[in-house]
């Protein structure tokens, strides 16, 4: 699909992977949904129904994060075991920016 990009919402950290995502709000322009090699299914969900579909701890956080904005920027750190999205999931650091 197309979109333009918004607002930030959240800078993320993995301290094991040393990763860092950005979380940003977007909006649609146009464009048809398709799969990709990261996406097996793609679908458009009810956003109350968003946060029930995600199991993965941290990813859902971040779209929580992205549902609540409030115009504050978001850092957080946190770890998960290595190669387990479902496994345990620690907040090291938590601030607004």
């Amino acid at each position: 699909v197309e979109a333009s990009m918004g607002r930030l919402v959240g800078v993320y950290q993995n301290v094991r992977t040393h990763i860092v995502m950005l979380g940003f709000l977007c909006n649609y322009l146009g464009g048809e949904l398709k799969t990709s090699p990261e996406s097996l299914a793609v679908e458009w969900v009810a956003r109350e129904a968003v946060l029930e579909r995600i199991t993965v701890p941290f990813i859902w956080q971040r779209m929580k994060d992205k549902l609540d904005f409030s115009g504050q920027v978001i850092y957080r750190a946190y770890r998960n075991e290595r190669g387990d999205l479902h496994s345990s999931y620690e907040v090291l650091e938590e601030t607004w920016v």
